[in-house]
């Protein structure tokens, strides 16, 4: 039997927390990435110790275990992430006034039993966040995303905005709710809401996104709406300034953190590539 399987036998809280420790690192290395950054490493050993003349392969995977260790720990979303979220740590709503609209955009979504389209977990916390923030300023909410289907999923699968305000109505919302299912990507979002807002006469927009994604929503929405924008971030993934054993260990859910942060600055570069060519070209 386990010591711990035993209610009379007391463990000293030093032994408990060090096992624990050695629970989380071994379950760390035999999954992926852990394991991956371990096999990088120990075939770099191979290649650059035991055979000298393929040091510049080893060299490659050892670079790459580094990486992959990098970007699957803590480190990876505290250089990526935290840049982009730290200018809306402080965020707060504007005082009650004008008109306002909230613009919640989607965050992706997964298609459960029976092809229904479910919201994803970007998806729940902006919308929440969004309802937030139209019953402090009274205002109305814009759901703006749309799921890519192929023509035969649209007759089972419902688009991706209708779906944010059925689930909207069934938390609670009582107020005004229009939904957006024509763009794909970011830009889309905010030239296909345009339209909407004016039909609305709203006199500012409250934008709601993840903080990571804020950055480059908001630019586009402050360049294209003709009102005021106000930041309103639903979720942080950088992390915080606080530095345990476990931000060393690499995981999957770090991993993808460090993805969305990959992703998010190159569509800053890409967009701003092509606003530099846009103010070029006729």
């Amino acid at each position: 039997m386990f010591p711990w399987g035993n209610p009379d036998l007391a463990i000293p809280g030093e032994v408990l927390f060090m096992l624990y420790v050695l629970y989380k690192t071994v379950s760390s290395f035999i999954l992926f990435p852990g394991l991956g950054v371990l096999l990088c490493l120990i075939l770099a050993y191979r290649l650059m110790v035991l055979r000298p003349y393929r040091k510049r392969t080893g060299f490659l995977l050892l670079l790459l275990g580094f990486l992959l260790y990098g970007a699957s720990t803590a480190l990876g979303p505290a250089i990526l992430l935290r840049p982009l979220e730290r200018p809306y740590y402080e965020t707060q709503l504007p005082p009650p006034g004008p008109s306002t609209g909230v613009m919640v955009l989607g965050g992706g979504y997964w298609v459960g039993p029976e092809g229904k389209t479910m919201l994803g977990p970007f998806t729940v916390t902006r919308l929440v966040r969004g309802m937030e923030a139209a019953r402090a300023l009274d205002g109305w909410i814009l759901c703006s995303g749309t799921a890519v289907l192929s023509s035969g999923d649209t007759k089972s699968v419902q688009p991706l905005g209708n779906v944010m305000a059925h689930f909207a109505r069934q938390w609670g919302w009582k107020g005004d709710i229009l939904a957006e299912n024509g763009s794909r990507t970011t830009w889309e979002n905010i030239r296909l809401a345009q339209p909407l807002l004016r039909a609305k006469d709203a006199e500012r927009v409250i934008l709601v996104t993840d903080a990571f994604h804020m950055n480059r929503s908001l630019a586009m929405a402050r360049r294209t709406f003709s009102i005021p924008v106000y930041p309103f971030p639903s979720t942080f993934l950088g992390g915080t300034e606080e530095w345990t054993f476990q931000s060393f260990l690499p995981t999957m859910g770090e991993l993808m953190k460090s993805w969305y942060g990959l992703h998010e600055w190159l569509g800053i570069v890409a967009y701003g590539f092509y606003e530099k060519v846009g103010n070029i070209l006729p």
